[in-house]
């Protein structure tokens, strides 16, 4: 390397690359170009720095971290080590800022909508930039993902703001998510002269205008999209109709956790699936609240390695579908999970003790935690043991061991309950963090869930002093107050 040791500046920027990769050291060359100007460093030695951090990521801290100095090795341990406790969204852009003296030219966006605002969500999309609506409504490395487990034709990629298709001969298309969003608006608003320009084509051959056939969903793209309000989007719907078909039919699916969006399948555009992607807008303003007087028992499941955040994006977040996992299901288990919906969050656990399993209970609140802190919630509908569905959607330990000991989830929902209320309330060491799967007996669990509740309620306070809760400044998690030394927690 050219020089092995970096500032913290540098350090911060370049783990924040890191982390905005997907933590993969292959950040876009034109990226690494603009520290490149206002650092000493080279291309080669920027690279060579990322991979090096790659490599100590996936064997723990304290291997691979030659090219770090001792302040690298604190900061990796900070941000991204088993033990993280910084804010690099926070801290990343403000380095950034530092070093060059600019804004950073990435996606850096506060999506947080203050509720006592005028402005809708509707009004928000349109005024904003479109890489702030895609930022915010969707997730763009969730998207991604979703698009390669789906069973699509052609491949679709996001863009900067843009969604992008690749046809069969590879010719791209894209277009910003937002006039995309108008598009399906205009679909769903002449819906019948949409449906009717298919079916009364005269190439149409099938029972259902949702069997994808070309000819007639051109005519219907044209008679549905005006060219006076869409220029790209018109000649992309006209001109390669099948790659935007599939498209937007992908855009659908994403928000309705439907694989199945290849024009080869039937087709997703149904009137009442519009109308669900496109109500995605006000949704996000709604504040869904849990109430925790409804359960009786909590789980602590840790989620803090990349392996475990990829499985809960992977396998939470996006639902799966019950007819791609059926072959592995026993009819039993079949027969349960479909009376109560068609899609879950799957979560799996090797080497349960049988006593902790046996006392799992449906209907229980799963707490999943990283960073010291529980960032998610969802609810056991169902447990069972799957050693071949495990296998296929976690794969298996070196040992040939599965996480067969299985939950199935609804009502996933993201939270922010530092790690202090567990550790205060269950009397657990004050540095305690949870790194093994937890069933709580009842007496414990009403315990937290009162203290939960609780704190809830004086978060909702306007007037926070006294509630005995407050905000680290650095990190932005809720603590104590008794533990938080001129606004900062003990953590930072």
């Amino acid at each position: 390397m050219s020089r092995s040791k970096y500032t913290d500046d540098e350090i911060i920027v370049l783990l924040w690359l890191f982390k905005i990769s997907n933590y993969s050291p292959s950040i876009p060359k034109d990226l690494l170009l603009l520290l490149n100007r206002v650092t000493p460093h080279s291309i080669d030695s920027l690279v060579l720095y990322l991979s090096n951090i790659e490599s100590s990521y996936n064997v723990g801290v304290g291997g691979g971290l030659r090219s770090l100095s001792r302040t690298g090795k604190k900061h990796f341990d900070n941000y991204i080590g088993t033990n993280a406790t910084g804010n690099i969204a926070k801290d990343g852009p403000e380095a950034y800022k530092a070093l060059t003296g600019e804004d950073p030219p990435f996606v850096v966006i506060d999506t947080t909508i203050n509720e006592n605002d005028n402005e809708s969500i509707e009004d928000w999309t349109d005024r904003a930039e479109p890489s702030e609506v895609f930022a915010s409504l969707f997730k763009a490395n969730d998207f991604e993902k979703f698009c390669i487990n789906s069973n699509q034709k052609f491949n679709t990629t996001y863009d900067q703001g843009r969604i992008k298709t690749y046809n069969s001969a590879g010719k791209a298309r894209s277009a910003w998510l937002k006039d995309l969003f108008k598009a399906l608006e205009y679909m769903k608003k002449n819906y019948d002269l949409f449906e009717n320009s298919i079916t009364h084509h005269s190439e149409f051959t099938g029972k259902s205008y949702l069997t994808y056939s070309e000819s007639p969903y051109r005519t219907a793209y044209d008679k549905v999209l005006p060219l006076s309000e869409f220029d790209e989007i018109y000649s992309w719907a006209v001109e390669q109709t099948p790659s935007f078909t599939e498209t937007i039919n992908k855009l659908v699916g994403f928000t309705l956790k439907r694989s199945d969006c290849s024009i080869k399948k039937q087709l997703l555009l149904t009137y009442e699936n519009l109308e669900d992607f496109l109500d995605i807008r006000s949704n996000q303003k709604e504040d869904i609240k849990i109430n925790f007087a409804d359960f009786n028992q909590i789980v602590l499941q840790p989620c803090s390695s990349l392996e475990a955040k990829n499985n809960f994006a992977d396998t939470i977040e996006n639902e799966i579908s019950l007819t791609s996992i059926k072959k592995e299901l026993n009819k039993k288990d079949y027969i349960d999970l479909s009376e109560i919906s068609e899609t879950f969050g799957f979560w799996g656990v090797v080497n349960v003790a049988p006593a902790t399993w046996k006392r799992l209970e449906e209907g229980a609140l799963v707490l999943f935690f990283a960073n010291r802190k529980a960032f998610a919630t969802a609810t056991v509908v169902k447990k069972f043991i799957n050693f071949p569905l495990a296998s296929k959607l976690w794969g298996q330990t070196e040992e040939g061991n599965a996480f067969q000991h299985m939950y199935a989830l609804k009502d996933m929902q993201y939270i922010e309950i530092p790690q202090s209320l567990f550790n205060l309330n269950l009397g657990y060491k004050e540095n305690f963090i949870v790194q093994r799967f937890q069933v709580l007996e009842r007496g414990p669990s009403s315990i937290v869930l009162s203290a939960i509740a609780q704190m809830n309620t004086k978060k909702e306070n306007t007037t926070k002093r006294g509630s005995g809760w407050g905000t680290c400044d650095s990190c932005g998690v809720t603590f104590l107050e008794i533990e938080l030394k001129n606004n900062i927690c003990p953590t930072c």
